[in-house]
């Protein structure tokens, strides 16, 4: 992927609506979901003014915290499975915001 086309990919998504990520998000499994949800709203939500910001990921967020995080192995077929290009989606998940398992 280049980064042109990685550009233009997170333009597109994060325009998409809140509900659509979170409908995405609702079909994995629970661990896995509020980790990957905690990664989609920093990437794509967390620099939102306080005026602009989505609410949707919240409660998934908060889970998190309390779920701690999935395998990286769970997590990249999640944040792809949600739409991440698979090279970014691996990338996204060494940059130490995972353990293992």
């Amino acid at each position: 992927m280049t980064v042109s086309e990685f550009r233009a990919w997170k333009k597109m998504a994060a325009e998409l609506p809140p509900d659509h990520w979170r409908e995405l998000l609702m079909r994995l499994p629970n661990r896995v979901r509020n980790h990957a949800a905690s990664i989609i709203w920093f990437d794509l939500f967390g620099g939102r003014t306080v005026a602009n910001r989505w609410p949707h990921l919240d409660s998934m967020v908060e889970q998190y915290k309390r779920t701690g995080p999935a395998t990286r192995a769970e997590l990249v077929d999640a944040l792809v499975r949600c739409g991440y290009p698979i090279e970014y989606a691996s990338k996204r998940c060494q940059a130490n915001l995972w353990q293992e398992g």
